[in-house]
C-alpha cells in the first residue's frame, strides 16, 4: 500500500471500498479505497479535478472528447463532400447524410443528460487503488483505472449508486427506457464509425487522427453497452 494512502486510512480520511456483499472492491487483483464522509477529506488535487469535472459537465453534458470527435467528423466529412460535389454527386450526398446523422446523434446524446462513461470518470477520481497517492490526481492513471473498471461491467451499477451521493446531476437509476435509448444510440454510432474506418470508398480520406478517435470511441461505446447489459441482468435477477 502507498504510504500516503496508509496514513489516510489510519486517520479515517479513506475507507476500504466495500461492495454490496461487504467484500473489499478489487479490480484486476488491486484493492480499492474511497474517500470517507462524502469526500470531507478529499485532497486538493482531486477536489480540483472533481470541480473541473462538474464544470465540464455543466457546460457540455456530453463528454468534451465526444463533442470534439463529432465536430471533427462533421468538418472532415463536409470538406470531402465539397471536394466531390461536381464530380461524384452520389458520394457527396452520402457524405452530407453521414455528417447530418452525426450531428443528430450528438444532439441526442446531449439531450439525454446521462453518461455511463462519466460514472467511470468520476469514480476514478474518488476511488483509490492501493498503490496510489491520495494527494496526487494523475489523469493518466485515472484513464487506466477507467479501462480496468470497464473489464467489470457489474461495477457500473455500484458506482452509479455511490456517485449519486456526490453528484446530483446523475440519475439514481437508469431506467429501462433510458438504458435502451443509450444502447441504441451507441450502436448507431458504432456502425457509423466502422463504416468510416473503411480504407476504401468516399470515407477513405479521413485523417488518421479522426480514425484513431473513432476507434477509441467505438471501444468505449461497446464497453458502455456491456455495462448496460450487466445493469439489466442484475435488475431482472
Amino acid at each position: 500500500m502507498h504510504p500516503q494512502l496508509s496514513f489516510a486510512l489510519e486517520r479515517g480520511y479513506v475507507d476500504p471500498a466495500l461492495m454490496p456483499d461487504n467484500s473489499h472492491m478489487e479490480v484486476n487483483s488491486v484493492k480499492y479505497y474511497v474517500f470517507s464522509n462524502s469526500g470531507e477529506k478529499l485532497t486538493q488535487s482531486r477536489l480540483y479535478a472533481f470541480s473541473d469535472f462538474l464544470d465540464e459537465y455543466n457546460r457540455f453534458v456530453a463528454r468534451k472528447e465526444d463533442l470534439q470527435t463529432a465536430m471533427t467528423f462533421i468538418e472532415e466529412t463536409l470538406a470531402e463532400a465539397l471536394m466531390v460535389v461536381n464530380t461524384e454527386p452520389k458520394e457527396c450526398l452520402n457524405l452530407i447524410t453521414q455528417a447530418r446523422f452525426r450531428a443528430q446523434t450528438t444532439q441526442q446524446r446531449i439531450n439525454m443528460g446521462a453518461s455511463v462513461e462519466r460514472i467511470w470518470e468520476i469514480s476514478a477520481i474518488w476511488f483509490l487503488a492501493e498503490d496510489e497517492d491520495p494527494e496526487i490526481n494523475d489523469p493518466i492513471r485515472n484513464r487506466k483505472k477507467v479501462l480496468d473498471f470497464q473489464t467489470r461491467p457489474e461495477l457500473t451499477g455500484f458506482f452509479q449508486r455511490w456517485a449519486k451521493n456526490v453528484w446530483n446531476a446523475l440519475p439514481r437509476s437508469l431506467d429501462n427506457s433510458l438504458q435502451n435509448a443509450i444502447r441504441d444510440l451507441n450502436l448507431s454510432e458504432i456502425l457509423q464509425n466502422q463504416i468510416f474506418q473503411s480504407s476504401s470508398g468516399e470515407f477513405s480520406k479521413i485523417s488518421n487522427g479522426l480514425r484513431v478517435s473513432l476507434n477509441s470511441q467505438t471501444e468505449t461505446w461497446a464497453s458502455v453497452n456491456d455495462s448496460l447489459d450487466s445493469l439489466h441482468t442484475s435488475s431482472t435477477n
